[in-house]
């Protein structure tokens, strides 16, 4: 599968299709549809990972704005 297939698939599938692909008897039996699938689920987890960090940060900041905002009004 392309990684713009796999980005369309929920995190719980994409994790557990990683740890089925990753496997020890998995990677014995892999082939080479299987080792890119890995690869791509790999890849699609790890962006969405980065983006959710960024989206924690960015609300952090927001709440750091606004408790100064609210202490600068106070004053």
């Amino acid at each position: 599968m392309n990684i713009q297939t796999l980005s369309k698939k929920p995190t719980w599938e994409l994790k557990l299709m990683v740890k089925a692909l990753s496997s020890p008897v998995s990677l014995f039996l892999n082939d080479e549809k299987a080792e890119e699938r890995l690869k791509n689920a790999k890849i699609v987890l790890e962006n969405r990972e980065r983006a959710e960090e960024i989206r924690q940060r960015k609300i952090a900041i927001q709440r750091v704005d606004a408790q100064t905002k609210k202490y600068f009004k106070c004053r």
